[in-house]
């Protein structure tokens, strides 16, 4: 990602900028920011899956579980509901 970042800036350096040409850097900008983002957005998933909850294996869940932090942000971090929850 870092890598498509610099060559994203690279290119935008060759750009002269003039009066007429600002917009065209401008556009430009935004065209790479946005053909970057679909770039990512079309990535392939990581080869690593969750773990599948069936009901019968909670014990493993805690097991797996033990040590790891969890982030809890239901109601988009209310304060007031999560203390409730």
């Amino acid at each position: 990602m870092k890598h498509l970042i610099k060559q994203i800036f690279a290119q935008i350096n060759k750009i002269q900028v003039s009066a007429a040409s600002a917009n065209t850097k401008i556009l430009v900008i935004t065209t790479m920011i946005l053909g970057g983002s679909l770039l990512v957005s079309c990535a392939p998933k990581s080869e690593t899956s969750p773990i599948k909850y069936t009901g019968d294996n909670w014990d493993k869940v805690l097991e797996d579980a033990q040590g790891q932090t969890v982030y809890w942000h239901a109601w988009g971090g209310s304060p007031t509901i999560n203390s409730y929850i």
